[in-house]
């Protein structure tokens, strides 16, 4: 009897170790995800904030701009400049949709981060 339980004990310490070896192996395999899933939200959010400098802010100076050149071409011929400020409002028209479309994006880029799946997400 006394023989039997040592080899059940036994059999319970080694079971203890390998149960023990692979929360190890997982808690080191976690770690890796969590870091690997920081890295790529740090990669998205860098390249979101690319975009947005490429894109809409660039656009938006421009705009400052061209109104700074509106201003002085209204002065000395207001047909000219009317032609001008039709065409500024279409940019700025457009450019505001294009910001709307990024912050919504950013938005679900967000969310899915948190954990919302992708299907989900409706900005």
């Amino acid at each position: 009897m006394v023989v039997v339980a040592g080899a059940l004990a036994a059999g319970f310490a080694v079971y203890v170790r390998r149960q023990n070896a692979v929360t190890e192996e997982l808690k080191g395999k976690l770690g890796a995800a969590l870091k690997a899933a920081e890295k790529a939200r740090e990669e998205e959010s860098q390249r979101i904030a690319a975009d947005f400098h490429d894109g809409p802010l660039q656009s938006f100076i421009s705009l400052q701009m061209r109104l700074e050149i509106l201003r002085k071409l209204l002065e000395r011929d207001t047909d000219a400049g009317m032609h001008d400020l039709k065409e500024l409002q279409a940019l700025a028209q457009s450019q505001a949709v294009s910001y709307t479309h990024l912050d919504v994006y950013k938005r679900q880029c967000e969310m899915c981060q948190r954990g919302v799946p992708v299907e989900k997400v409706w900005i």
